[in-house]
């Protein structure tokens, strides 16, 4: 019962993210919810990035993106060649190639 003074509005949010899952599944809008929770993923983890960096170095790094396009960039262009496991785990090492070079 505290955890719900101490954090309404998490809850409220919670609240609201499982009313608008219900109304999606209910209406048949199931790809929406999937990319829906995909895109969101992706937000979240590039938050995580930004704030693990600024609270180890206290600098904000904003070059994730380029990493990011590096990366997806490269899984483009493997995916055509190579089976999909293969082309994600080149493209994760060519995201680290290229930070080692930039470093």
């Amino acid at each position: 019962m505290d955890l719900i003074r101490e954090r309404p509005g998490a809850f409220v949010g919670l609240g609201i993210a499982a009313l608008v899952s219900v109304v999606l599944l209910a209406t048949g809008e199931k790809e929406a919810l999937v990319i829906g929770v995909i895109t969101g993923s992706a937000y979240g983890l590039l938050a995580l990035g930004l704030v693990l960096i600024y609270k180890s170095s206290g600098v904000f790094n904003f070059a994730q993106g380029e990493f990011a396009t590096v990366a997806v960039y490269t899984l483009y262009l493997l995916d055509f060649e190579v089976p999909y496991f293969v082309a994600i785990l080149g493209a994760l090492l060519a995201a680290v190639v290229f930070g080692l070079v930039l470093e």
